[in-house]
């Protein structure tokens, strides 16, 4: 895109890096907890105003545990940007995956990650973090977003 006749973005010598730690998350719902409902003549409204959708219940049985992962991914408006737990990262990627909590794993996991994010227009970049969740059995191939936030990184 052209802006006062010239490229935006600019070409930048230097890239603002931004190192995160993920520690852990805390009071989570189970696996199979039965949350607020979704259905009815508010259903539409969850993403907008979650007040509307209902009441909380009680948790149901479950028989099986969770494997939880955080998803960290870099979306930028302009420029470049990436996403690595190395410092200098080798390959170019705009998302990583935690691996799972593993015997941290529970109500309460703890990952204990370093995330390195690279951005030539932080100011212009989105950081997104998202909670996946699967059953033990099918963690790597099954994953469920139950949760995500974002923040402009600069």
């Amino acid at each position: 895109e052209m802006v006062d006749g010239r490229g935006w973005p600019p070409r930048r010598e230097s890239l603002r890096r931004v190192t995160i730690e993920l520690l852990s998350l805390h009071g989570l719902p189970k696996q199979g907890e039965e949350r607020p409902s979704r259905d009815g003549a508010h259903g539409a409204s969850h993403g907008y105003v979650p007040e509307l959708t209902g009441s909380w219940r009680a948790p149901a049985a479950v028989e099986s545990s969770s494997t939880l992962r955080l998803k960290v991914s870099l979306h930028a408006i302009g420029g470049f940007c990436s996403v690595s737990t190395r410092r200098q990262p080798r390959q170019v990627e705009t998302e990583h995956v935690t691996s799972s909590a593993g015997e941290h794993g529970g109500l309460s996991p703890r990952f204990g990650e370093t995330v390195h994010l690279l951005a030539a227009e932080p100011h212009e970049t989105i950081l997104r973090v998202a909670v996946l969740e699967s059953d033990e059995e099918n963690a790597s191939v099954d994953a469920e977003e139950v949760a995500f936030d974002t923040v402009v990184l600069g």
